[in-house]
């Protein structure tokens, strides 16, 4: 009796290259670059003049942990150092600014 082959993905063999990735890959160990300080909106509540939204494209803007370039990034004044906003502060400015 002859077996069908069950290939992941569209009929592919294995040897195709196809590779069982999750949605929360990460990159190889080591190449990740450090992850910044997260800001959540109790912090950004107590004083939201600390922190200045700025493009990621600036001069001295860090990279996101793949390499790539950030949108933006935030640098907190008081610290002068950039960190990042968790997405209840960002939902927060978007609301404020779209009004």
């Amino acid at each position: 009796m002859r077996t069908k082959k069950k290939y992941p993905l569209f009929g592919q063999p294995l040897s195709s290259g196809y590779r069982n990735v999750s949605g929360n890959a990460k990159p190889k160990q080591g190449t990740m670059k450090p992850e910044l300080k997260r800001i959540r909106k109790v912090e950004y509540d107590i004083d939201p003049n600390r922190y200045e939204l700025r493009s990621g494209s600036e001069t001295n803007a860090p990279l996101c942990p793949y390499g790539n370039i950030y949108k933006w990034v935030v640098f907190d004044l008081k610290a002068n150092e950039y960190v990042r906003f968790a997405k209840s502060v960002f939902k927060l400015l978007i609301n404020k600014n779209g009004k």
